[in-house]
């Protein structure tokens, strides 16, 4: 087999080599961001928090209320059971149902706020929950597509790497220094194809002489402008 012909073969597995390990790379990144389902978990924790301040408001203000309610009865049962027949006591008793009425009445008015509060922090709640149960589903999903891709990958991998292992000893040392240099120093790509008499490696054109020593020479064929091994099929 021709040196070229070599080179291509080692240059396609390790073009795929480099695209699969920098896809894995990324899968595995992808299976280790749990920042969605985090972000909708904590969405809604800050919900349920914010509904549970809001109820124990409301037993607050209830026991209070009720509390108050037993003083005002207590109050009207000696206003109007005709017990209390002294003018002053009876001023002072007015005077005090008064006042236990008007702690009454706010604690009222605030205690329909936060019903109302609680009804809207229910719905933002059973919102959330809703999304979280959404953006679980579709991690799941996630896990299952990105595993199955992993996996394949891997398998991929393993295969390339083994066909790498064997291919390369098959090419002169003198010839693999240089195509390994080039790999690294031209973003992978060592070897490139000739095709309408353009590197497809830079897109610079070539003599029609440099495409036919590419195409039928036995000897490897370097361009001139980038200094990638040129190949054309014939």
């Amino acid at each position: 087999m021709k040196p070229i012909d070599l080179l291509r073969q080692l240059q396609e597995v390790d073009s795929r080599l480099d695209a699969d390990r920098a896809r894995l790379v990324e899968v595995v990144a992808e299976l280790a961001d749990r920042s969605a389902v985090d972000d909708a978990r904590r969405e809604r924790d800050v919900r349920a928090v914010t509904l549970k301040q809001i109820e124990a408001e409301q037993r607050d203000l209830e026991l209070e209320i009720e509390t108050f309610r037993a003083q005002l009865t207590a109050i009207e049962n000696k206003l109007y059971g005709g017990r209390v027949g002294d003018a002053k006591e009876l001023t002072n008793l007015n005077r005090e149902a008064g006042q236990v009425r008007g702690l009454i009445s706010p604690r009222e008015d605030r205690l329909l706020q936060l019903f109302e509060a609680a009804d809207e922090a229910s719905a933002t709640l059973a919102a959330a929950e809703a999304r979280l149960g959404e953006v679980e589903a579709a991690r799941r999903m996630d896990e299952a597509r990105l595993g199955a891709e992993r996996d394949t990958l891997s398998g991929a991998i393993g295969v390339d790497e083994t066909t790498q292992a064997s291919g390369r000893p098959q090419v002169a040392p003198a010839t693999l220094r240089t195509y390994d240099h080039l790999r690294r120093t031209r973003g992978g790509l060592a070897v490139a194809e000739v095709r309408q008499r353009t590197c497809q490696g830079c897109r610079i054109s070539l003599t029609i002489s440099e495409e036919q020593r590419a195409r039928h020479g036995d000897s490897l064929v370097i361009c001139q402008s980038c200094g990638r091994i040129l190949y054309a099929t014939s």
